[in-house]
């Protein structure tokens, strides 16, 4: 399957130290599709979401690299499965490598068609 980068313009206003000068927060790769920024300043991190054919909503969640950045003791991404109307469902994965992310990721996507 094909992917994409993920569109920033939301998390560059709504986050703004999460692009500090020397510092390079690298973000995984999604499926190809429509993933839609919804990151907001009251969030802990920023987050995309994917509205899949079945109604259900894959969101992921990129917070800071740095454990201490974090607000939470947890994993630098998640992937959770929420309603439409942004309800949670459950975590589907959670992980501080890209790449697993982005497996998981792509097996959601291409699951949940």
């Amino acid at each position: 399957m094909k992917t994409q980068e993920l569109k920033r313009d939301l998390l560059r206003r709504e986050f703004p130290d999460y692009f500090e000068v020397g510092k390079t927060y690298y973000l995984p790769r999604v499926p190809e599709g429509n993933w839609e920024e919804s990151s907001w300043h009251n969030d802990m991190c920023p987050s995309w979401m994917y509205e899949t054919p079945l109604g259900i909503s894959i969101r992921l969640w990129a917070d800071y690299p740095e454990q201490e950045d974090r607000e939470t003791d947890g994993y630098r991404f998640m992937v959770h499965l929420e309603t439409r109307d942004c309800n949670f469902v459950c975590e589907a994965a959670a992980s501080d490598d890209m790449e697993d992310v982005t497996d998981a990721l792509i097996h959601l996507v291409s699951t949940l068609k």
